[in-house]
């Protein structure tokens, strides 16, 4: 059995607002019956994440987050910083200076634990976990 009957393609896309890191557009897709149909994407350079652990706690960093209104708790994580010659900073070295940044620790070891896409329903964001 094959992915085939859920397989949308492209045939059209829209920028609606370029921003510093991300882009706001709506494609316009066709689906296997034919049928066209809208979805608003977040273009998104991707990100890094990381889960510290210290003294065998996890440790965690308070941020005020605008769009939910209030602080929350989050694990140290950051948009890949664009390149002036094009493409996004390798993740490898994102992670130890996003660590550093938000908590001022440094990792005696890191393990990548794998990739993931953050919401892709509406955003193309990959996130890398460490």
């Amino acid at each position: 059995m094959t992915d085939d009957h859920l397989r949308e393609t492209s045939v059209e896309q829209r920028v609606l607002h370029r921003g510093r890191f991300i882009n706001f557009r709506i494609d316009t897709v066709e689906d296997p019956q034919g049928k066209r149909h809208t979805r608003e994407v977040v273009e998104h350079p991707g990100a890094v994440c990381v889960i510290p652990i210290v003294d065998d706690d996890m440790l965690l960093v308070r941020q005020w987050r605008t769009p939910v209104a209030r602080v929350v708790l989050e694990l140290p994580a950051d948009t890949l910083d664009l390149l002036p010659e094009g493409g996004t900073e390798d993740p490898d070295a994102a992670a130890p200076r996003e660590l550093a940044e938000e908590t001022g620790h440094r990792a005696a070891s890191w393990r990548k634990l794998g990739r993931f896409w953050t919401a892709p329903g509406f955003t193309e964001e990959e996130m890398h976990l460490y």
